[in-house]
């Protein structure tokens, strides 16, 4: 999987290099891509069309890593410290993944709310209930 991942990651920057349109194209734009891309895949899942879901759940990931090249060519934001900071948030919402042990779904959940609180996160009104219940 590493070696797949690093050949689009390669592939993107490619990209990003040779195309005039994807050079051109701005975080916001690639943004919308984005979103568009998960609400195709959306509809595949309403009409339970598991090829078009796994086609759509390709240009997601297709996508996302478009957004990490754009953002690194717009921002000067280099790809690796996103995925370190998504990777980090991973460990501080989900420590039982790093200590190797399962919870309950009510524990994880608590856990999670918990520590998106602690980070200065709004929670929204389900997770406010959530957490009211859990306690």
């Amino acid at each position: 999987m590493k070696d797949t991942l690093d050949q689009l990651f390669q592939l993107m920057k490619t990209n990003r290099k040779l195309s005039p349109w994807v050079r051109d194209l701005t975080i916001e734009e690639a943004a919308k891509e984005l979103k568009s891309e998960v609400d195709e895949l959306l509809e595949a899942l309403e009409k339970d069309d598991l090829e078009n879901f796994k086609e759509e759940l390709g240009d997601i990931i297709n996508d996302c890593f478009l957004l990490l090249i754009t953002c690194e060519g717009r921002k000067n934001i280099d790809p690796k410290e996103i995925v370190v900071e998504g990777i980090n948030k991973l460990k501080r919402r989900k420590p039982h993944l790093v200590e190797g042990r399962e919870v309950s779904p009510e524990e994880e959940k608590e856990v999670w709310y918990t520590a998106k609180a602690k980070e200065g996160k709004k929670l929204r009104p389900e997770e406010i209930e959530m957490m009211n219940g859990a306690q």
